[in-house]
């Protein structure tokens, strides 16, 4: 468990030095483009794949299976909720389609694999990259819906489905799974040199979120009490929802732990990036990702002291 804690206070000092690094400017937006992309399509896929490197298990299988359809449930759920949340809060469509965002979508690939990886090694990344399939859909579905004040039904283009299914997270997970699916190991030296590359992933990923938060002005974060509260919500009464309906419907282990801990992450890192492309208010967005994710650090402390108590990590 104490591993656990230091990886999280880790987080803080890689948020930190990306936030210093921009400050200072020796990151521009140049650079955060240049660390997304090695993000996206090379550490993290890297990552997934060395991470799904196991021999066919029935059981893994079954209970991978069995995290796909809690995270479709959840993200169902969460939607919903967002809904009926939001509408307390009287906002523009711009800026109303960025708060119901912020509270479905959670920073999954940036901190949630990293820490799951500190809890549960190899195996903790394999099943929360499959969990992410759901994320991936409705993110590229209800959430651009949102942001654009549409109906879902107006976003299922051609290009729209595409994105949902060929992404470097999804095609990732689709070799990782096919590997252990037919029990294909990897030659040593790829095996090792995409282990390697993955492993960068976390380091760089939140200096990438530390630098992005380095753009914000301090007296509009401290001054907006709506984000605040929206950031409370995101971060402990959504995670204790849905611990409350996996625990009494009998859920346990990491069929609990696992979409707990997600649903306890900060906004999504692409909240604003989604937000400026899709007609939401980027500005919030990435007001939203900060205070979220600068509140994390101590929420996530929480409920891993919480789960470790009631002996689910």
């Amino acid at each position: 468990m104490e591993a656990v804690f230091n990886q999280i206070l880790v987080f803080g000092v890689y948020l930190l030095l990306g936030f210093i690094l921009k400050k200072k400017r020796f990151f521009s937006e140049n650079t955060d483009a240049a660390f997304g992309d090695l993000v996206v399509f090379i550490t993290l896929p890297s990552l997934i794949v060395s991470a799904m490197q196991f021999p066919f298990s029935k059981k893994l299988l079954l209970d991978s299976l069995l995290l796909l359809v809690i995270s479709f449930s959840y993200y169902f759920l969460v939607t919903i909720f967002a809904e009926i949340v939001v509408k307390f809060f009287r906002l523009s469509r711009e800026i109303a389609g960025v708060y119901k965002f912020i509270l479905i979508f959670s920073n999954v690939g940036f901190m949630g694999y990293p820490l799951l990886h500190a809890i549960y090694g190899k195996i903790g990344v394999f099943q929360a990259a499959l969990y992410n399939i759901g994320f991936q859909v409705f993110n590229w579905t209800v959430g651009i819906a949102l942001l654009k004040g549409e109906s879902i039904k107006t976003i299922f283009s051609r290009e729209e489905i595409k994105k949902m299914f060929i992404n470097p997270g999804i095609i990732a997970v689709a070799i990782g799974f096919s590997f252990f699916y037919f029990s294909v190991k990897l030659p040593l030296f790829l095996g090792q040199a995409l282990k390697e590359i993955g492993e960068v992933t976390m380091p760089l990923s939140m200096i990438l979120v530390g630098s992005i938060l380095g753009e914000l002005s301090f007296k509009e974060i401290l001054t907006d009490f709506k984000l605040w509260i929206l950031a409370i919500i995101r971060l402990l009464v959504i995670p204790a929802l849905t611990f409350g309906i996996l625990f009494f419907t009998g859920n346990r282990g990491v069929m609990l732990a696992i979409p707990v801990i997600l649903a306890a992450m900060p906004a999504a890192a692409n909240t604003a990036i989604f937000a400026n492309k899709y007609g939401g208010d980027a500005v919030k967005g990435a007001q939203g990702v900060f205070i979220s994710t600068f509140l994390s650090l101590f929420t996530l402390l929480g409920w891993m002291y919480f789960l470790s108590y009631l002996k689910v990590i």
